[in-house]
């Protein structure tokens, strides 16, 4: 089962970012919340930043956020 991107630790992310495995394998490997509907979440500085650098860590960091929002409608 594939982990989804915010579930990783940092020493995961850490060897991600270290080895620049480009964001389209990143993303493909370990997908964006099912909750988050940013098309590119998982596209380094085009996507979100807050689930990148590690801020995400459950849905709640992310009700305020618009993408968030949008699968609300």
């Amino acid at each position: 089962m594939k982990k989804y991107f915010h579930e990783l630790t940092p020493t995961e992310k850490f060897r991600i970012y270290n080895l620049r495995i480009p964001w389209y394998k990143t993303a493909r490997d370990y997908p964006q919340p099912i909750w988050c509907k940013h098309q590119q979440a998982i596209d380094g500085l085009l996507g979100c930043q807050d689930l990148w650098t590690g801020f995400v860590k459950s849905e709640k960091e992310c009700e305020d956020c618009e993408w968030y929002k949008k699968g609300k409608i």
